[in-house]
């Protein structure tokens, strides 16, 4: 869900998984932390400019719609699969949220140049 919030991080999981009960722990998914590399920048955030440490996150939205198998021998088809479009967001460097919506970063864009 966009908006942050939803996420566990570092030391916080040990205690997160010792408050739940095991029946809920496949309702979430373990990954390893992406560290990218810091940045100085500006965001303008709520009419204000904050100055400082900055992370940049970059998300590839796609399509993908099939029809279902129906047994052993057939697995289904895959009738569309596309790439839909992209976030790119940027976020104070200590924030481990993201969400735009919840007021934790600020929408991108991307400027590309040949180097």
């Amino acid at each position: 869900r966009e908006g942050g919030g939803n996420n566990i991080y570092r030391a916080a999981i040990p205690k997160f998984l010792g408050e739940t009960s095991e029946e809920r722990w496949p309702a979430y998914i373990l990954m390893e932390m992406i560290e990218p590399p810091p940045l100085t920048n500006a965001i303008l955030r709520n009419g204000e400019v904050q100055r400082g440490g900055v992370i940049g996150e970059l998300g590839v939205y796609g399509v993908c719609l099939w029809r279902q198998g129906g047994g052993e021998g057939d697995k289904g088809e895959v009738l569309e699969n596309w790439e839909a479009g992209y976030l790119l967001r940027t976020k104070g460097d200590t924030s481990e949220e993201g969400g735009v919506a919840a007021g934790f970063g600020a929408v991108d864009s991307a400027c590309l140049v040949d180097v």
